[in-house]
């Protein structure tokens, strides 16, 4: 990714710009952890998450990309817990309580 994607914020449409090795390693990364940490509270939760990844990579980084070229100035982390919680519910409904 360009030196941009490391300053400040990074953008989606910084992200996009990066080669699709290291895109995907991104996504496998954020997808891993964050489906680690809801798994802790929730195991069923945890596992929707990963599921919705990883039973299919292609397809979920389809919709990714898609919705990261959709929302340039969007952050992709964003982009991400959006899908996610369109896909499993919200992530942690009760945190906080």
């Amino acid at each position: 990714m360009s030196d941009a994607a490391h300053a400040d914020t990074l953008l989606n449409r910084d992200f996009m710009q990066g080669t699709p090795a290291s895109r995907s390693v991104w996504l496998d990364a954020a997808v891993l952890m964050t489906g680690h940490v809801i798994f802790l509270r929730d195991p069923d939760h945890g596992r929707c998450i990963w599921d919705w990844y990883y039973n299919d990579p292609d397809a979920a980084q389809a919709v990714i990309y898609r919705s990261m070229d959709a929302h340039p100035d969007s952050t992709p982390t964003g982009v991400l817990i959006a899908l996610m919680q369109r896909e499993c519910g919200p992530l942690m409904p009760d945190a906080g309580r």
